[in-house]
């Protein structure tokens, strides 16, 4: 539904739905719903979505970043994706069973350069449903 009042629903998946709608919604606001006071994994998970959102919106978000690494992490990746596209994404790994970095990387692409055939690349079904249905 692409409506963030759905992930609070989501209970272990919450902060990833939260960071697929930012990303799909270019609104880093989103990320601010995976709320800090659930805990360090959450903190955590609300920088890898500014991450997202450093690639796909503004490289300036990732000052949003605490996370000193993470904040360098997010310049790298809006930096690669912006010059080498999906270049960069095949050369991530495509294990574990479901390598969401891999996955992540795809969808930003297509997200950024609006080419829904990269989506063929996402490994994950509802992830690449979800990537066809946001950039086509």
């Amino acid at each position: 539904t692409q409506n963030e009042t759905w992930c609070a629903r989501a209970h272990s998946h919450d902060s990833i739905c939260y960071s697929r709608i930012a990303w799909i919604e270019k609104d880093e606001g989103v990320c601010a719903e995976i709320q800090e006071e659930w805990g360090e994994d959450k903190l955590s998970s609300r920088e890898d979505c500014y991450v997202g959102m450093g690639v796909v919106k503004d490289i300036q978000l990732c000052e949003k970043i605490i996370n000193n690494e993470k904040k360098k992490e997010c310049y790298e990746k809006a930096r690669q994706i912006k010059e080498n596209g999906a270049k960069v994404c095949e050369k991530l790994p495509t294990s574990p069973v479901i390598a969401f970095e891999r996955n992540d990387c795809f969808f930003w692409v297509a997200l950024v350069k609006n080419e829904p055939k990269l989506c063929n690349e996402i490994d994950y079904t509802n992830y690449r449903i979800i990537c066809r249905a946001t950039v086509e």
